[in-house]
């Protein structure tokens, strides 16, 4: 048994997860909106007080422009949500379709290890054995090889997908509390 041809090359593609349009966008969305919210409140500035498009929002009903300011920042936080989940699901199985084939090879090295331990180097199951180790071998460097650039990737996920959801939970609570105080005032 051997690898697929082009093992060490979707071996390394797995270092650069695949992310679908939607996630792309609706993260850099709920970004954007949730921190530029996030810094008019910081300012001491309400929702109310900018101008959107060249549009003073003064005269707007404060309660419905925060309203819909929260439903934004949920649909926003959802749809990245949903995206997100979608991409590591694909991503999950695309590493498992390649690792099944790492661990067929270890799965069949280690049987005829066991099953022919005392060969003569010229017997044809020896060779056999020797090919294993050599396929099995190819996939353990290229695993110590990568090793760093998993864990960066890794580090990179967590910060990519945290920092939105976190300036998005954050924005919420801020938009609640004032739509709670606007509420409260009339």
């Amino acid at each position: 048994m051997k690898l697929p041809a082009d093992f060490e090359k979707n071996y390394f593609d797995l270092l650069t997860p695949v992310e679908t349009e939607g996630a792309v966008k609706n993260r850099r969305n709920l970004l954007v909106a949730s921190f530029s919210i996030t810094i008019l409140y910081v300012i001491g500035k309400s929702l109310s007080e900018i101008k959107l498009l060249g549009i003073e929002l003064k005269g707007a009903d404060g309660k419905v422009l925060l309203i819909c300011a929260i439903i934004l920042i949920l649909f926003w936080s959802f749809m990245f949500c949903t995206h997100a989940l979608k991409d590591f699901q694909v991503n999950k199985e695309r590493k498992h379709l390649l690792i099944k084939h790492a661990d067929d090879l270890k799965e069949k090295l280690n049987y005829a290890r066991n099953k022919f331990s005392n060969l003569d180097k010229d017997h044809p199951n020896f060779k056999q054995i020797s090919e294993f180790e050599r396929e099995y071998d190819i996939f353990l460097s290229q695993k110590e090889r990568t090793k760093k650039a998993r864990m960066f990737s890794i580090a990179s996920y967590i910060i990519e997908y945290s920092l939105p959801l976190a300036f998005g939970i954050w924005c919420l609570v801020l938009l609640s509390l004032d739509l709670y105080s606007v509420c409260k005032n009339t």
